[in-house]
C-alpha cells in the first residue's frame, strides 16, 4: 500500500473531512467543504462560486482571500444562514507556495466555547 495515499483525489478527502476546509481567490468562494456548509447552515454545494466578502461579518476593504490570510491563528467572524455570527479560528494557508492562485484553509468554530467562558 505504499503511495496509496498519493494516489486518491484530493477533493474526495477534503469532502470527506468533518473539519470546515473553505477556499477562496480574491471575493469568491472556490470550494467550501461539506463540514464548511454545515456548519454555517447552509447546504453541501451551495457555496462555490458565492461571494466570499458576503460571508464575512465584518466588511473588510481588502480581498476576502487577503483576509483570510491576515486571520491565520486568529479569531475571525463568519455568518450564520441565520443571521448570526460565528466566531471562528482559521488555520494557516494549507497551500503555501506563493504563486497558488486560492487561499485553503481549515476553519474551527469557536462561538460556543468563547460564550461559555465569558458566561461562567
Amino acid at each position: 500500500p505504499l503511495g496509496y495515499i498519493d494516489r486518491l483525489p484530493a477533493r474526495a478527502l477534503l469532502d470527506r473531512l468533518p473539519v470546515p476546509i473553505w477556499a477562496v481567490q480574491d471575493d469568491t468562494v472556490i470550494y467550501a467543504n461539506p463540514a464548511f456548509a454545515d456548519m454555517l447552515g447552509r447546504p453541501a454545494g451551495s457555496l462555490t462560486g458565492a461571494d466570499a466578502a458576503a460571508l464575512l461579518a465584518f466588511p473588510e476593504s481588502q480581498s476576502t482571500a487577503m483576509v483570510v490570510r491576515q486571520h491565520a491563528g486568529a479569531l475571525l467572524g463568519v455568518n450564520h444562514v441565520d443571521g448570526s455570527v460565528l466566531k471562528v479560528i482559521v488555520s494557516e494557508p494549507l497551500l503555501v507556495r506563493t504563486d497558488d492562485p486560492i487561499t485553503l484553509v481549515g476553519v474551527q468554530d469557536v462561538t460556543t466555547q468563547l460564550w461559555e467562558a465569558n458566561h461562567s
